[in-house]
């Protein structure tokens, strides 16, 4: 890895969980370097459209966090805004979670989507999942400096940044 490190701009939104799983995304994205610019906490059933639009929409946002005990409605909401789904992301969340959780990995359930120029990431409520996905999928792709390549070149706000 070669560079600058940079600092992303990520949105949290709790969905019908307690606060440990949203408590060590935002520790881990900010001890990373990256900035927080929206916590927020829903109860299950709570309108989820107007609150990823919202994060989506905000130019100063680069990446939404979602974290629910129950993905399919943050999976439902997050349909209309979907411009371009990252296929692969919950297959490669489930192999890297086996180490840590074992065989309960195979019923965790991730997402990711590119909305607009917004990257929205949708992962289980279990603090093991959420960890792994940070650290083995998530924080190296949100830097600069991964190659071959990196999510982060892809952030209309970091494609200014030089590379080497």
């Amino acid at each position: 890895m070669d560079g600058l490190a940079v600092s992303v701009n990520v949105a949290v939104v709790g969905v019908g969980t307690d606060d440990a799983p949203v408590k060590t995304v935002i520790e881990r994205l900010q001890a990373a370097g990256h900035r927080i610019l929206g916590n927020k906490q829903l109860a299950a059933g709570a309108p989820l459209l107007d609150v990823l639009a919202g994060c989506i929409e905000d130019a100063d946002i680069d990446v939404v966090l979602a974290i629910a005990h129950d993905p399919d409605p943050v999976r439902d909401a997050m349909a209309p805004l979907v411009t371009k789904p990252l296929p692969g992301f919950g297959e490669l969340l489930r192999a890297a979670a086996f180490s840590e959780i074992g065989s309960a990995a195979m019923t965790l359930d991730g997402e990711a989507a590119r909305c607009g120029s917004t990257y929205v990431f949708v992962l289980p409520a279990v603090v093991g999942a959420v960890k792994v996905a940070l650290e083995q999928l998530l924080l190296p792709q949100l830097d600069l400096r991964t190659r071959p390549t990196n999510l982060a070149s892809k952030l209309p706000r970091l494609r200014a940044v030089p590379r080497p």
